[in-house]
């Protein structure tokens, strides 16, 4: 029996349950290319395809001459979009701070509008953005999703370096000398220096 991995079996159950969407709707709300057979988007510069039958996601780099079945973090995040967005979410073009993503939980070490500034000067070019990444050696696909991974990592890792300090806080504490314990009917004389 061949072993899948968790992504892998949820990747294909969330392209089953692609098929119990209306489809019809969907294309009145995101004007996305289409035929009979699939729907065709384009997701951080690669072009997509999900087939309209099956829900099955794959991409091509070569106008799907071949084509290669999407992963996990690809099908879940163009899923999201599809079938649960809300309709004002734009799909591509437009960079914006986490602050102003709604539901995002942020803490204000500087101010909410500490990257504002940087929102402002990205917006509309995810395009440029690709290149630089590109031409300083990185892969928009992988560097986009390990970035999303360590913001969403980041409260689980402060927990664990909390409780990490706490381990060797308490460690510390009991190496100190610790007092003699007296009885309670023996007598303690005390002696002040003059």
């Amino acid at each position: 029996m061949e072993r899948r991995s968790n992504y892998d079996i949820t990747r294909d159950r969330l392209e089953r349950d692609f098929l119990q969407y209306d489809q019809a709707a969907m294309l009145r709300r995101i004007p996305l290319r289409h035929d009979a057979d699939y729907l065709y988007l384009t997701f951080l510069r690669r072009e997509y395809r999900i087939g309209r039958k099956t829900g099955r996601v794959e991409w091509s780099d070569d106008g799907f001459r071949t084509a290669r079945h999407a992963g996990h973090d690809e099908v879940g995040t163009i899923f999201d979009y599809l079938c649960c967005a809300d309709p004002s979410v734009p799909l591509t073009g437009e960079y914006v701070s986490v602050n102003q993503l709604d539901g995002v939980v942020t803490g204000t070490t500087l101010g909410n509008d500490m990257f504002d500034s940087w929102a402002r000067q990205f917006t509309g070019k995810t395009a440029a953005l690709a290149r630089a990444c590109e031409a300083l050696g990185g892969n928009v696909m992988t560097d986009a999703f390990g970035l999303v991974a360590l913001v969403a990592m980041m409260p689980l890792i402060t927990v664990q370096v909390m409780g990490a300090i706490y381990v060797v806080k308490s460690r510390h504490a009991s190496q100190e000398p610790q007092l003699p314990d007296f009885g309670d009917n023996e007598i303690i004389e005390l002696w002040e220096a003059c």
